[in-house]
């Protein structure tokens, strides 16, 4: 099977449902029943910046918009050219109101270009379990969002109230949420969920597939071709509305398939040498009817 890099990955699958099986994952392992987790309220992602500003910036907010995180695409090396982006975000922190969101809106279409509306998105907080709690915990932020282009971006940081606790070292409070995390890293656990989600979701895509296939196995297998028609999404998302032939027999004529109902079917692109193994509704698990096939044909 030919490697699927992340870019065809992403441009083949929801994102949003993506994130949902990176949450789920994420939080199944951490050893604490106090993770939260947020859709943002509104997050924008702002491109297009010239002169000293970063080029892009994406802005969330959560809780009702009382707590605003701000993520920069470059950290310039004149500190002056964040400060006016770090005082909006300090501001919209300390005063969550309308006029504050609308100010900072209003900087950014004054000195972006374009703005975006990121629809799919999702926050895990996890609290310093050592900080004695007298208003909100610091906390460990993974955030989650997807690109315009389709591409799921994490990044994982960590907001801190050091007005109200005895922890305000933001090294201090990874270590404490990293002893929570399997692989006692937090930012190491979140890549090892990421790589694992998209090797969950390139599996998805390519396994119903058939690499080096030919037609005379597809004969010698008994299947025979019908007609020529696209392959429906529905099958493979990854060739989905190619023309292919369209080969089938029935389903109880393919070894280790207990069945009395249903086809075992082929939309195969002999350009590429690819099978894509589609078998119709019967009384059978799909999943091994699709193990059985491929194997009677490799």
């Amino acid at each position: 099977m030919r490697d699927l890099d992340e870019e065809e990955l992403f441009a083949h699958i929801d994102s949003g449902q993506f994130i949902d099986h990176y949450v789920d994952r994420f939080v199944q392992d951490v050893e604490t029943d106090r993770i939260s987790i947020y859709e943002f309220d509104r997050m924008l992602l702002a491109e297009g910046g010239e002169g000293n500003i970063p080029g892009e910036v994406i802005w969330g907010a959560i809780r009702d918009f009382s707590k605003h995180i701000g993520m920069l695409s470059d950290i310039p090396d004149d500190a002056e050219a964040i400060r006016d982006i770090q005082r909006y975000l300090q501001h919209l922190n300390a005063n969550p109101n309308e006029q504050a969101v609308s100010a900072f809106f209003t900087y950014l279409q004054e000195n972006y270009k374009s703005i975006t509306t990121i629809s799919e998105n999702a926050l895990i907080e996890i609290p310093d379990p050592t900080a004695p709690k007298i208003g909100d915990y610091p906390v460990v932020d993974v955030i989650l969002y997807a690109h315009p282009d389709g591409t799921v971006m994490k990044t994982v940081e960590a907001t801190l109230y050091s007005a109200s606790f005895s922890v305000d070292d933001p090294d201090a409070v990874f270590d404490h949420v990293s002893q929570k995390t399997p692989s006692r890293d937090v930012e190491q656990y979140a890549d090892d969920v990421y790589q694992a989600t998209v090797e969950e979701f390139r599996t998805r895509l390519t396994a119903n597939l058939i690499d080096d296939l030919d037609g005379e196995t597809l004969t010698e297998a008994g299947y025979t071709e019908l007609k020529e028609e696209p392959i429906p999404e529905d099958v493979n998302r990854l060739h989905a509305g190619k023309t292919a032939s369209y080969w089938q027999k029935e389903i109880w004529n393919v070894g280790g398939v207990d069945a009395t109902t249903g086809f075992a079917r082929i939309w195969f692109l002999p350009d590429e040498e690819v099978g894509v193994v589609g078998p119709s509704a019967g009384d059978f698990d799909t999943d091994t009817a699709i193990s059985r096939i491929k194997a009677e044909l490799q």
